[in-house]
């Protein structure tokens, strides 16, 4: 992976406000859940670069670093709609004709 000459981001208050902006509201982003106290595991790149750039030394990946950069939206960004829209009809079950409440006969 090709690393980028520059920091992701110039200062915390960008980093921040990125985050809220993009991956706090993404379905895809990756979340804390208090009851196993762990993070679910990672489905998007973007917000894989962004956090271990965090801990490390603040370069990411060129697609990173361009998705960050020229863009006020990641382009990768999917928001519950577009989950919605990716939803399937239910399919029919067979047989659901012949069901039959059969009770209260005493």
């Amino acid at each position: 992976m090709e690393k980028s000459k520059y920091p992701l981001f110039s200062n915390g208050t960008e980093f921040t406000l990125w985050l809220a902006n993009n991956c706090d509201l993404c379905v895809k982003a990756s979340r804390y859940n208090e009851k196993t106290d762990t993070y679910t595991k990672y489905r998007c790149a973007i917000q894989r670069d962004i956090d271990l750039a965090y801990i490390n030394d603040g370069m990411g990946s060129k697609r990173t670093h361009d998705a960050i950069r020229l863009n006020p939206r990641c382009p990768y960004f999917k928001d519950k709609q577009d989950r919605r829209n990716q939803v399937k009809k239910h399919r029919n079950i067979h047989g659901q004709q012949e069901l039959s409440f059969k009770g209260g006969e005493e």
